[in-house]
């Protein structure tokens, strides 16, 4: 434990933002704390970097960056790193945000200069006026740390890795990240992602967008790993550090799952995500082969992801179960209408009320606009009066009462205020009407005709934030209208109706899967590459092998996969749903009979959900 204190500046005042780094500055074994301010000096005085005895707080030494340069006024960013292999780490500073992108390598002893220039528009510094974030590890194995930097803006981002052994480094390494758009920062921070050895270089997303992270290979650029760190409403931004950690549990594993539609079978099968060997199988319902609908979300708030089945059809009631999504082990069950009611529920999971733990949302096939939300954490004491034993939170009628037929839920948080809502999407035998509500106060927030409003086919639906502005959009595709998705805005509708009749506000629009293919497709969204926008998942209802494919839903480029879950023989159909914890890689999806997919480690909010409406 810690038990040094000290104070920045106290003379001065100074009461603003600290950046800190860790190294050995003189070559004694230990670690020692390198601090500089963050924010500017009341006087206007240049940045100081200090550097203190990390088990007393002592000060051993400091210096001024940018002395006699008003240039470093603003403070600096600071990393540190052995750039000359001698045993002693130097101290490295970058200007901050609406400075010149210069990049300076002190001794930390006697505050001479080692290194200096400009990281980007080296020709032209004043073009660059966003500042640089700033790391160091040993990239590619020499023995000598190398400084890894990163845009504090400007778009197409791009990471640029130095040799800092001479006074004016140039010709760095470099590679893209995120996607061109981006045009906000890119925190930057050093480790060894992939146990090779070498460095590598972890990056962050500054303020205004969600709050993802990425590691790449330090001399190949290729992505190794990335995440999330708060729920995706969070638009702060994120800064990055590394080092190593011991947990007394292992990181739960990114995986999804799948559940056959039809084949003889109700099996639930949970997928590595990375490896795609199937972690464990759930048998969910004993001698019940029928079709499966499935959801994934944190519904115990223990920050793990579960695994909840309803049936499809079929001898089993109403009963729906939840599975502990690290290994299968059952959980609790409860009916979620008239325990002798024969036909297919809906599933959907997600937090409606911002308490971090997931309501379980469910709907009757065949029967109407008739939403409930039920807790996710406990039964009811006593059955309802319908014989229903599951804790009831509300019910809502989201169409005409005199509807029939089924009406999927989706979940996601379409208006940005960090609650998910609740989207419904009619089926077979009604008009392609989709409706939004808002998940606390369960008054409408949205509605659009997804096709021609004369059209009776029915919609499979899906929900997530494809654009990165914080809110989810809406994936639509036609019940026997092929293998086509749409991306709609989750709030506003069109200026005029498209060419077909939809009044929803069309993003993109594009074909999946492989051009030989001409059925149907189930889908959902996750974000795969961990880029802070959900890609589009697909398989096909049936007739070719069952397989899972990603796309890029702004572009309708293939993401990942194809990944046949039951091997390429099996053909009739399944359907997805996902949850990721996020702490590790890519988000866990599931598959069954519905497709839904949680974001974050703590929250595991789901964005999306779909059921095949029984086709």
């Amino acid at each position: 434990m810690l038990a040094a204190k000290w104070a920045f500046d106290q003379s001065l005042g100074y009461t603003g933002a600290l950046n800190v780094a860790t190294a050995d500055v003189d070559g004694n074994g230990t670690a020692e704390v390198i601090v500089s301010n963050a924010a500017a000096f009341a006087d206007g005085r240049s940045a100081e970097v200090r550097v203190f005895d990390a088990l007393s707080g002592n000060l051993v030494t400091s210096f001024t960056a940018f002395a006699g340069n008003s240039a470093g006024n603003a403070g600096v960013r600071l990393a540190a790193g052995d750039v000359d292999g001698d045993g002693d780490a130097e101290v490295i500073v970058g200007l901050p945000d609406g400075k010149l992108p210069a990049v300076r390598v002190y001794d930390p002893f006697s505050g001479a200069v080692k290194a200096a220039w400009y990281a980007y528009s080296e020709s032209n510094p004043s073009d660059f006026l966003y500042g640089v974030y700033v790391a160091s590890g040993d990239t590619d194995g020499d023995g000598k740390d190398e400084v890894i930097v990163g845009p504090g803006g400007g778009g197409n981002p791009k990471i640029r890795i130095f040799n800092a052994e001479v006074a004016q480094p140039s010709s760095p390494t470099e590679f893209s990240v995120w996607s061109a758009g981006w045009t906000g920062a890119v925190p930057v921070g050093a480790f060894d992602g992939d146990s090779d050895g070498d460095t590598d270089v972890v990056v962050g997303l500054g303020p205004g967008s969600e709050p993802a992270w990425r590691v790449y290979n330090g001399q190949t650029g290729a992505v190794i790993r990335g995440g999330l760190t708060h729920s995706r409403g969070f638009r702060g931004g994120i800064s990055v550090a590394s080092g190593s950690m011991a947990f007394d549990r292992p990181a739960p594993l990114p995986s999804y799952v799948a559940g056959q539609s039809s084949g003889g079978t109700s099996l639930v099968t949970v997928v590595d995500a990375v490896t795609n060997a199937a972690r464990f199988q759930i048998d969910p319902y004993a001698n019940y082969d029928g079709p499966v609908r499935v959801a994934f979300g944190d519904v115990t708030g223990d920050g793990i992801a579960d695994v909840v089945v309803a049936p499809g059809s079929g001898s089993v009631g109403s009963l729906v179960r939840i599975f502990d999504g690290r290994d299968g082990t059952f959980l609790r069950e409860f009916y979620a209408y008239d325990p002798t009611r024969q036909g297919g529920i809906s599933v959907a999971v997600g937090d409606v009320d911002g308490d971090d733990i997931c309501e379980i949302i469910t709907s009757p096939e065949g029967s109407g606009p008739y939403v409930r939300v039920y807790d996710g954490k406990q039964s009811a004491a006593t059955p309802n009066g319908d014989g229903s034993t599951g804790l009831l939170r509300y019910a809502l009628t989201t169409h005409d009462s005199s509807l029939t037929g089924t009406f999927t839920p989706a979940v996601a948080d379409v208006n940005g205020d960090g609650e998910d809502d609740i989207i419904v999407a009619p089926g077979a035998g009604n008009a392609p009407d989709v409706r939004v509500f808002d998940g606390r106060t369960r008054q409408q927030i949205h509605q659009f005709f997804a096709y021609a409003p004369t059209s009776t086919a029915g919609v499979r639906v899906a929900a997530g934030d494809v654009d990165g502005d914080g809110k989810a959009d809406i994936v639509t595709a036609a019940i026997g209208g092929g293998p086509y998705a749409r991306v709609f805005d989750g709030l506003e509708t069109a200026q005029s109706a498209g060419a077909d009749g939809s009044t929803g506000l069309l993003k993109w629009s594009y074909r999946v899967h492989d051009a030989s293919y001409s059925g149907d497709v189930a889908v959902g969204v996750a974000d795969l590459n961990a880029d802070g926008r959900a890609d589009l998942l697909v398989m096909p209802v049936g007739g070719v092998s069952t397989d899972v494919r990603a796309y890029d839903a702004r572009t309708g480029a293939l993401v990942a996969w194809p990944t046949a879950v039951w091997g390429t023989s099996f053909t009739t159909g399944g359907v997805l749903s996902g949850g990721a914890t996020r702490v590790n890689g890519p988000p866990v999806i599931a598959a069954g009979q519905t497709l839904s997919v949680a974001e974050d480690r703590r929250r595991h909010e789901i964005l999306s959900n779909l059921v095949d409406g029984g086709c």
